[in-house]
């Protein structure tokens, strides 16, 4: 029988080179005090009294409409609008259109069967 040969064993210098070869060891934590015991806290008091609740209030929700209207209220919306812009605001047909109804809901009701009797006259 041949023997075999005697394969060396491990060292544990190859383990050694691995760490030589790892970055600088971070330095050690500074020691951490030792915990002074401290006396036990008693349990924060539940208050029974009621918070009020805070609601708020939902956006109404927006309808989407079509109508039509005579082309000279049409340009009375554009004389509006170019009014705002010289005072220094933007506004909207249907900002505009909105700022007139709560006018309107303003008006007491003969005045505002007056303004609806002009505009239906314009027809």
């Amino acid at each position: 029988m041949t023997e075999k040969p005697a394969t060396p064993k491990r060292t544990a210098a190859p383990a050694a080179a691995k760490t030589a070869r790892a970055p600088a060891a971070k330095k050690p934590a500074p020691a951490a005090a030792k915990p002074v015991p401290v006396a036990a806290k008693p349990a924060p008091k539940v208050s029974t009294a009621v918070k009020p609740v805070v609601t708020v209030p939902k956006k109404p929700k927006k309808v989407r409409d079509s109508f039509s209207m005579p082309q000279n209220d049409y340009d009375r919306i554009d004389s509006l609008k170019k009014t705002c812009l010289k005072i220094g605001v933007v506004a909207k047909k249907s900002e505009l259109l909105r700022a007139g109804l709560r006018q309107l809901g303003k008006l007491k009701p003969a005045e505002l069967k007056q303004a609806l009797a002009d505009v239906q006259a314009g027809k």
